[in-house]
């Protein structure tokens, strides 16, 4: 599939989620709607695109009838699993049951996802991640000082294993995970002496859907 400029990625992104949330494809005032475009030509032309780029497939005399590709017309969706909620913010018991598993478009994403949580908070709002967001993780144990991961904490008041999504920082055996926001009273960085406290990266954000609110 040829590649796709970030408005028809964003596109992509609302059609998939639509067909997940209401079984079948938006119309073009839906999409209009949620763009804002002022035009339905503006909508249709973008459809186009993804029509000339083999992203989806539509058929004639078919108001909501788009059929989703990948490279060489195939249909590019792979199961993951969601696990339950990941924290930005306060973080949330981590648990290992999986809520469901979502058909996803790994080409959506920056790097190819693993695993998929959905977002409650907005400690992470200044890169871009938002509370209800979708976030794709690439599973891996070594990171780098500044990227973003998903990683298992265990809570000092309960002992429970908690999942939570922040940068990362470690210097010697001191891990910190930080927020990305301006309010650092209200998020303040979480600080571990891995000699002590256990600290369990699960992996690398690899990118976002966005289904939450802007705020």
């Amino acid at each position: 599939m040829e590649a796709l400029t970030d408005r028809q990625t964003a596109l992509l992104a609302f059609l998939r989620s639509y067909q997940r949330e209401h079984g079948l494809s938006p119309s073009i005032p839906d999409i209009c709607r949620h763009f804002g475009y002022a035009s339905p030509r503006a909508a249709a032309k973008l459809l186009e695109k993804l029509v000339e780029k083999a992203a989806i497939a539509r058929e004639h005399g078919a108001r909501r009838a788009i059929r989703l590709l990948g490279a060489a017309g195939q249909d590019p969706r792979h199961r993951l699993p969601l696990l339950g909620r990941i924290a930005a913010g306060a973080p949330l018991t981590a648990g290992e049951h999986i809520a469901e598993f979502l058909d996803i478009n790994p080409a959506l994403f920056a790097r190819r996802p693993d695993l998929l949580f959905r977002v409650n908070g907005w400690s992470m709002k200044n890169a871009g991640i938002h509370d209800g967001d979708l976030v794709g993780v690439a599973e891996q144990a070594e990171v780098r000082n500044g990227q973003i991961v998903a990683a298992v904490i265990i809570a000092p008041k309960t002992d429970d294993p908690e999942l939570t999504l922040k940068t990362y920082r470690q210097k010697g055996s001191i891990v910190t995970l930080h927020s990305e926001n301006d309010d650092q009273e209200r998020y303040p960085p979480m600080v571990f002496d891995t000699r002590e406290q256990a600290v369990t990266v699960v992996g690398l954000y690899a990118g976002l859907i966005r289904t939450g609110v802007q705020k």
